[in-house]
């Protein structure tokens, strides 16, 4: 009875740990941050991490559209979701307003995911956003499965949010 008790346990603990319960826990540790290249939105050593999917998690299931929400539309037209990309990697988003509203820049917040942690890198891409959406033609992310969650409202408070996953080779 003691061994099933300690099975049962120990997948309940990995399970917690694969949505991301233990919030506390450290991806990189502070001596590998100093030795990487600032450039880079993400380290090499949180992109080799395993994907959402790979922890069981739907990147782009129960995420709101526009048909949901009222906030702003968020199109996603490079890359694609699901693609496998070589560097350089373009990114193209683009932003629509509904009627009678306009994009509140100030609050996109844009996400790394990686086994149910996340890393806040909008102050990287907001040089690189405008009213019409994000553009960029070499986006600074290393080789490595990714997941983006992008998050934006609109001046009426509205907000919308937007996933994609895709790879680096």
């Amino acid at each position: 009875m003691k061994k099933l008790v300690l099975i049962i346990g120990v997948s309940f603990t990995v399970a917690l740990t694969a949505i991301g319960c233990q919030s506390n826990r450290q991806v990189v540790g502070p001596e590998e941050r100093v030795s990487l290249q600032s450039s880079l939105w993400v380290s090499r050593q949180e992109a080799a991490l395993g994907s959402i999917q790979e922890a069981a998690l739907s990147p782009t299931k129960d995420i709101p559209t526009r048909a949901m929400s009222p906030g702003p539309l968020i199109t996603i037209n490079s890359p694609s979701d699901g693609q496998v990309c070589s560097k350089p990697v373009a990114v193209d988003i683009g932003f629509s307003p509904p009627t009678g509203s306009a994009i509140d820049l100030s609050s996109l917040k844009v996400r790394y995911l990686k086994l149910g942690l996340e890393k806040d890198i909008t102050e990287h891409v907001t040089k690189y956003a405008s009213q019409d959406g994000i553009k960029l033609s070499d986006a600074p992310l290393p080789a490595g499965k990714h997941t983006i969650e992008i998050s934006l409202a609109d001046t009426d408070k509205h907000t919308s949010r937007q996933r994609i996953s895709f790879e680096i080779r």
